[in-house]
């Protein structure tokens, strides 16, 4: 019997991750790299550092601006309307050349985004399936449906907004010039949910 067999994609547990493009203009983001220049640092990690206020927009007029773009995102993409969401902490990040950070995740909350000043900058991020695979196999070539990570290389000006559980990291740093960004996490406020488990949060 000659069957024409074919196949067909079938859209499931798709990740949200996605670009805000042109957030900021090219004034305001040298205004913003002016302000990490003067931030006091932690060290992270080998060559990448972290400002250490955990509310660094505060005293900037971005924050709202910041905010309405998660918020936008939330109703138009992810579909929720029954509340709010706020920027809980947000830090300036530095990663001078050879620097790196190591994989982690931000509890707590429900997203978390990163503002690029800088280009030539890059992000990993390590798939949430991975525990779940039995069997390893050396892929002929890797694609959307076999890698347990991937890298990306947001544009200057851009916001990468993503889950907060996705593990995620700085991506080695090849540039010349130090790399800077803003890094933020969202949480709701309001009163949400269904059934058995609504909550306000004020």
């Amino acid at each position: 019997m000659d069957l024409e067999i074919q196949t067909a994609r079938i859209e499931s547990f798709t990740l949200p991750i996605f670009y805000a493009y042109n957030v900021i203009t090219d004034e305001e983001c040298e205004e913003l790299i002016s302000l990490c220049k003067q931030s006091e640092w932690a060290d992270v990690t080998r060559g990448a550092y972290a400002s250490v206020d955990k509310n660094w927009l505060d005293e900037t007029p971005y924050k709202q601006r910041f905010e309405i773009v998660f918020g936008d995102f939330a109703r138009q993409l992810m579909r929720i309307e029954q509340c709010k969401f706020r920027i809980g902490s947000s830090w300036a990040t530095k990663t001078v050349k050879g620097g790196f950070s190591g994989l982690h995740e931000h509890k707590n909350y429900y997203f978390s985004s990163v503002l690029y000043l800088t280009e030539d900058s890059k992000i990993m991020f390590r798939s949430p399936f991975r525990e779940n695979q039995n069997y390893v196999f050396d892929f002929a070539e890797d694609n959307a449906y076999n890698v347990i990570s991937m890298f990306l290389k947001p544009p200057k000006n851009a916001m990468l907004i993503f889950p907060s559980y996705l593990e995620h990291g700085i991506a080695l740093h090849e540039g010349e010039e130090d790399r800077y960004s803003i890094a933020m996490n969202y949480q709701p406020y309001g009163t949400f949910g269904k059934h058995d488990s609504i909550i306000t949060v004020k």
